[in-house]
């Protein structure tokens, strides 16, 4: 079983009509054109709606490079934190391949390995989940993905999930700190005649082994 953190969300909000409640990241390197994506999206929620997502410690990444004037992609590769990736020309065409450990432990870095093409990199939790993006890479550099244990809530009309975020156009952001934690539930209260919109965290269960791990490390140094 893959680790990672299990969300529950409640919506107990006052709004009159449906909403809907995005949740995404920041790449905490935003090197080159970096973009968080609409990772999920609560379509048309309404007061009394729940629904759990869970959000994985290791993702896939896929590469986009220009071939003959027509945009082309590799297929997904699952990466780990601590890890590094290159995008190559091999005999059976463009790809990613391992390349040796990442600039730091919690970064996912992928090198564009080609003679003369950019890329673009989408991170994804899963196959139909992208959750940040980087593009305009040119050869020889990288793109880093640092995707602390962190999400924001936010409320909107007409959000597309896997599209960019546009803080502009969210009613209410709020992030909350996952480091160690196993599950929570984000609830949502207010709209309506109560008020703005509030986002708040409960239920924490934290993971022992990743606390231990933290203590072990601290005794150590």
């Amino acid at each position: 079983m893959s680790s990672g953190i299990t969300i529950n969300f409640v919506n107990q909000s006052n709004q009159d009509t449906p909403i809907d409640v995005v949740v995404y990241n920041v790449n905490n390197n935003d090197s080159f054109d970096s973009l968080s994506l609409a990772w999920v999206v609560f379509k048309d929620s309404n007061p009394g709606d729940s629904g759990s997502i869970f959000y994985p410690t290791n993702g896939i990444v896929q590469a986009s490079f220009n071939d003959g004037g027509a945009t082309q992609n590799t297929a997904l590769w699952p990466v780990e934190n601590g890890s590094a990736y290159a995008v190559k020309e091999t005999s059976t065409g463009i790809t990613i391949v391992l390349n040796g450990n990442a600039a730091a432990g919690d970064e996912v870095d992928v090198l564009n390995d080609l003679t003369a093409q950019e890329i673009g990199v989408t991170y994804y939790t899963g196959p139909n989940a992208p959750l940040a993006q980087q593009s305009n890479i040119p050869p020889q550099s990288k793109a880093v993905f640092e995707l602390l244990p962190r999400l924001w809530f936010g409320v909107a009309q007409g959000i597309v999930q896997g599209e960019a975020i546009n803080t502009a156009v969210l009613n209410v952001e709020t992030k909350f700190d996952l480091t160690n934690v196993a599950s929570c539930t984000i609830t949502l209260t207010g709209g309506g005649t109560s008020g703005p919109y509030v986002f708040t965290q409960s239920n924490m269960v934290y993971d022992s082994s990743a606390a231990s791990a933290e203590h072990a490390a601290a005794h150590a140094a």
